[in-house]
């Protein structure tokens, strides 16, 4: 079971991933992001996809890393699909609080760091937005 356990990850993101999801138009901002991780899909994308990656695992320095092919997957994934558009997180940047990437009502009555949950919301707006040319 220990192997299961939820440990912390860095998310480093794409350029568009960036701008997307993270920067709030600052580009001082660091694209390499800390998030809880526990067990979620590792994420590749083929060559011939229209799929793009906005974000890429990457292993931290020191604590848990997880398995080996989990260095350069996609953290996170958009792409249109019919007439909508699918975003997809492997992490969990809604409840990320402190080091040991556990969530506890006890300690916090509000999960996750306010600015990381602003990754789940662009997420469900970007996802919303869909094409361009079906927009109203």
């Amino acid at each position: 079971k220990r192997n299961r356990d939820a440990f912390h990850i860095y998310a480093e993101f794409s350029p568009e991933g960036k701008r997307l999801l993270w920067t709030e138009g600052d580009p001082s901002v660091d694209i390499r992001v800390e998030m809880r991780y526990h067990n979620g899909p590792l994420m590749g994308i083929p060559s011939t996809s229209a799929a793009k990656s906005l974000a890429t695992f990457q292993p931290r320095p020191q604590g848990p890393t997880g398995p080996p092919q989990m260095a350069g997957a996609s953290a996170v994934v958009m792409e249109d699909v019919g007439m909508g558009r699918a975003v997809l997180i492997s992490p969990h940047p809604e409840s990320t609080t402190g080091q040991d990437g556990y969530y506890s009502l006890q300690q916090d009555p509000k999960p996750g760091k306010q600015r990381l949950r602003r990754v789940l919301q662009r997420a469900v707006l970007l996802a919303a937005a869909g094409k361009e040319e079906l927009r109203w």
